[in-house]
């Protein structure tokens, strides 16, 4: 994670964002069934799936110091590779294609907003 810059104006609350790539590969079960009086099993490739992941997360203190909140949204992008592989495959076809490919990297396929509660479950050791 880079800083890019540090306001102090706010010492109940600060922000942090994240930017990765997630790539997801998923076991796909073999073809099965009858050729005639024979079995067969036909293997198929694992499905690739990858995906830009946006987090920004806001930390609030609380009145007690052994906990804080934050709030938490996650994006989901389209990644370029992926838009692609859809392309390839005719999932994603006829006109208007390029405003989809800009829309792809600028509109989220998937938010999520969490709010999360922490609290201090021991302090470290002290030597």
């Amino acid at each position: 994670i880079t800083v890019i810059g540090r306001i102090d104006d706010h010492p109940m609350v600060f922000g942090c964002t994240e930017t990765s790539r997630q790539t997801i590969s998923a076991e796909n079960n073999p073809i099965r069934g009858n050729v005639g009086d024979d079995r067969v099993s036909i293997p198929r490739s694992p499905t690739i799936s990858m995906k830009d992941i946006e987090v920004i997360q806001v930390f609030s203190k609380t009145s007690d110091p052994d906990k804080f909140t934050s709030v938490q949204r996650i994006c989901t992008f389209m990644s370029e590779k992926e838009f692609r592989t859809k392309l390839r495959s005719k999932e994603l076809a006829g006109k208007g294609v390029s405003k989809l490919f800009e829309d792809a990297k600028t509109l989220p396929v998937d938010v999520r907003t969490y709010e999360i509660n922490y609290e201090l479950i021991r302090r470290p050791r002290t030597a």
